[in-house]
């Protein structure tokens, strides 16, 4: 993102700034701060050569994702990995030509009433 010279000084001004020897020393402090919401500066001789920063919830991996909402009590693990050449040996339900795929699920429930 290209900032202006006078833009770029007042935004250097609020975000805390590590040398890269401090970040060399520091960096597991310098990762708490970061997931805690800290975005953090690296200078090189007073310039600067890199931004550290949190990670938006929706660049993390799936996995991550997952985990926590399972932690958080929202979804359950599975009980057992998927066999996934099971699955896709299974025959497919076909739909009558024109019919619509809500109209048979529905259908289909009420029968099992």
């Amino acid at each position: 993102m290209y900032l202006e010279a006078s833009t770029q000084s007042v935004y250097y001004s609020y975000v805390k700034k590590a040398s890269i020897s401090q970040t060399k020393n520091h960096l597991s402090r310098l990762l708490e701060e970061v997931r805690s919401g800290t975005t953090i500066l690296i200078m090189d001789r007073s310039k600067p050569v890199a931004r550290l920063e949190p990670v938006a919830a929706d660049e993390q991996p799936e996995d991550d994702r997952i985990a926590a909402l399972v932690r958080e009590g929202l979804v359950v693990a599975p009980r057992r990995r998927l066999d996934a050449a099971s699955f896709l040996a299974r025959q497919m339900v076909r739909l009558p030509s024109g019919a619509s795929a809500t109209e048979v699920l529905l259908a289909e429930r009420d029968e099992g009433r």
